[in-house]
């Protein structure tokens, strides 16, 4: 079981505040998902290829097809702000 302190720790890593009902919940939950890792730790897979189940598996992968062009002009009437030819977005990495 976790203790309060290390809930409040997971939850500034996490960035997030928990409200006292759900970090009992989320106290809970977690112990639970510690103790399923224990128990999966615990099965013997000796006898047992790492690749075996990857091998029973194919991957569907769609036929590659070359879909029709876009319009550079047309394109670029759709765009909600645009500069110079190109797509203007608002910044995403704050430089301070």
């Amino acid at each position: 079981m976790f203790s309060d302190d290390e809930i409040r720790h997971i939850e500034k890593l996490a960035k997030i505040k928990l409200s006292n009902d759900a970090r009992e919940k989320f106290k809970e939950q977690l112990s639970d998902i510690i103790e399923f890792v224990r128990t999966l730790q615990n099965v013997d897979t000796s006898g047992i290829a790492s690749e075996a189940c990857a091998k029973r598996f194919k991957p569907y992968l769609r036929e590659g097809r070359a879909g029709g062009e876009l319009e550079c002009e047309k394109l670029m009437e759709q765009a909600p702000d645009r500069e110079n030819g190109f797509f203007k977005v608002p910044p995403v990495i704050d430089k301070s």
